[in-house]
């Protein structure tokens, strides 16, 4: 057979080689290419931590880093829950939502800081239900807004977290199961007395540039994502100096 001979055979070697060459050259003159315009490895890392896996960015906020916000104090209402002395010479803003999964994981060290930092942190929740996972966005958002008028935000808070369950029936028994008044309760979420309230965080967070969730604002400081113990202690302590 005509593949067998020597002369082909070498003919057959040589065409596969020259493929090999130039898939390798085209491999390496895309990525110079990128060098180029990107600047280097490190700009490449930089980009790829833009949007973290730890960070839910949100397709219908900002696309952008958001600016350092100037008066922070201007984004606090009354309703929003807090800890801490309200005098705190740092003040945490958490911008969150119950449904987002990096919420979920975060909040535990949150919980740590303002324990281990008291009376220097103070933390207010804002609400930002962004996350459509077939319950009402609104209704967890609500249905602790309604455990906050009963003084029992910051416990019903970190069960809905621990549960995931956010249909209204699970939101119900996380009332009962903490001993908040069941026909208060109810009307309260029935009536969506504090969807306004919700709606105003969610407008602060269009204003300051937020881009998704879990958002911090530590004293101006805009904080992105999961960010562990060690970097929340650099970063008070940094605050405080």
């Amino acid at each position: 057979m005509w593949h067998k001979t020597v002369g082909k055979i070498f003919l057959i070697t040589v065409g596969i080689l020259f493929i090999a060459t130039t898939v390798i050259f085209t491999i390496f003159f895309v990525y110079y290419l990128w060098q180029v315009k990107y600047g280097g490895i490190e700009n490449i890392e930089k980009l790829s931590e833009k949007f973290s896996p730890q960070f839910t960015a949100h397709t219908n906020l900002e696309n952008t880093i958001p600016k350092i916000v100037e008066n922070q104090s201007a984004y606090i209402h009354p309703h929003n829950p807090a800890k801490g002395e309200e005098n705190a010479p740092i003040t945490i803003l958490a911008f969150i939502d119950f449904q987002c999964q990096y919420c979920q994981q975060a909040y535990t060290f949150l919980e740590d800081i303002t324990t281990r930092y008291n009376p220097v942190v103070k933390v207010v929740f804002k609400y930002l239900p962004l996350i459509d996972n077939g319950d009402d966005i609104f209704a967890a958002p609500l249905a602790a807004a309604c455990a906050h008028e009963q003084n029992r935000f910051w416990e019903y808070h970190n069960i809905i977290f621990q549960s995931k369950q956010f249909n209204i029936e699970s939101l119900r028994t996380v009332a009962i199961q903490i001993g908040l008044d069941i026909n208060t309760f109810d009307k309260c979420v029935s009536s969506k007395k504090y969807q306004q309230n919700i709606k105003q965080d969610m407008l602060d967070a269009v204003d300051i540039g937020i881009r998704g969730t879990p958002t911090y604002i530590v004293n101006g400081e805009i904080v992105e994502g999961i960010i562990g113990l060690d970097i929340w202690n650099n970063l008070i302590l940094e605050h405080l100096k």
